[in-house]
């Protein structure tokens, strides 16, 4: 009795990695759909902008906001980005950022992340 209520928590507990495997999975590649079917604009006019990402099943995947002043980036902040548990990238994206834009890279380590981030940022962009 002991041994199958054993398995059943194993298998339970593989499920949901697998699923959450597969629900980043996707979600990186909706969020890599976004960001690369539009163009960012070279020139984003000053002002603050806020933009949010949520996934196909409406889980919010990265909130972001940044000041562009004088035609460059002023400040950037993650409010809010989904991350693998125990995974931290806050600190790693803002080396990203450019001055000469928003030109933003993935972070190696923290790829689909990074994609939410992406999105977002694209979203602000397109909301001002």
């Amino acid at each position: 009795m002991l041994k199958q209520i054993f398995l059943g928590v194993l298998l339970a507990i593989i499920l949901a990695v697998i699923m959450g495997s597969l629900f980043f999975h996707f979600a990186g590649k909706h969020a890599c759909k976004i960001a690369e079917s539009n163009s960012m604009p070279h020139q984003l006019n000053d002002g603050i902008y806020k933009g949010e990402y949520y996934t196909i099943i409406n889980v919010p995947a990265a909130k972001v906001q940044f000041t562009v002043k004088n035609s460059r980036l002023t400040n950037f902040w993650i409010i809010y980005v989904l991350t693998v548990p125990g995974y931290k990238v806050k600190g790693k994206i803002h080396k990203s950022i450019s001055n000469e834009g928003l030109l933003f890279d993935a972070v190696t380590g923290a790829t689909i992340s990074s994609r939410f981030i992406q999105a977002a940022i694209m979203n602000a962009a397109k909301a001002k």
